[in-house]
């Protein structure tokens, strides 16, 4: 993924504290490859939509669905506006 200048600091040290099973692969991959998130709870909230996101340690079941805790893929989300239109 292409990442802004002004956001590749604060992403790397977010990565640094967080451990990924996937190697931080949402930094790497092309939008279309990025799990499928959305912003919820007028952006406070990042939802995971991904269909394999129950294997994921940081998907959080909420109700019928799972919130992400995945600093590096929430800012992802919130900063960089790489989520999902619809559910």
């Amino acid at each position: 993924m292409d990442v802004p200048e002004q956001h590749g600091q604060r992403l790397a040290e977010l990565a640094a504290v967080t451990p990924c099973e996937r190697d931080h692969a949402c930094l790497t991959v092309a939008l279309e490859k990025l799990c499928k998130a959305k912003l919820a709870d007028d952006g406070r909230a990042v939802l995971c939509l991904d269909e394999d996101g129950w294997q994921c340690r940081y998907s959080v079941p909420i109700g019928r669905g799972l919130a992400c805790a995945c600093l590096v893929r929430q800012y992802i989300a919130k900063h960089l506006n790489r989520t999902v239109t619809e559910a």
